[in-house]
C-alpha cells in the first residue's frame, strides 16, 4: 500500500507521529504493526511501525522527524511469517 503525505506532526503524549494521508486508508485489512517506510519520494526513508490507521490518519510508532525536507510519501509492506527455522522468542508473536 502507498500514499501520499499532506502533514505531519508528532504527539508526545503517546510517543507517535501521526500523518494526514492525501487519500483515506482502506477500510479492509489490518494496517497495525505493519512495517511502514515515510520517505519524500517512495525511495530510501525511514522504516517504522504503524500504531494505527484509519480514514486519513496514519500514526507510527515513535518520533519521526524530517532531515532536510518534509515527508510526502509511505510504503505499507505486506504481512510476512517467520522462516520455520527462525531462532524462537524473537518477533511479535512471542
Amino acid at each position: 500500500l502507498s500514499g501520499e503525505i499532506v502533514s505531519m506532526r508528532f504527539d508526545y503524549g503517546n510517543n507517535a507521529t501521526i500523518f494526514e494521508t492525501k487519500k483515506a486508508l482502506p477500510r479492509k485489512g489490518d494496517l497495525v504493526n505493519r512495517c511502514v517506510r515515510i520517505s519524500e519520494d517512495h525511495d530510501g526513508g525511514q522504516w517504522r511501525v504503524v500504531k494505527s490507521a484509519k480514514g486519513n490518519q496514519l500514526v507510527i510508532w515513535g518520533h519521526l522527524t524530517a532531515s532536510t525536507s518534509t515527508m510526502e510519501a509511505f510504503d505499507i509492506l505486506r504481512t510476512f511469517t517467520l522462516r520455520s527455522d527462525a531462532p524462537k522468542g524473537v518477533g511479535a508473536g512471542s
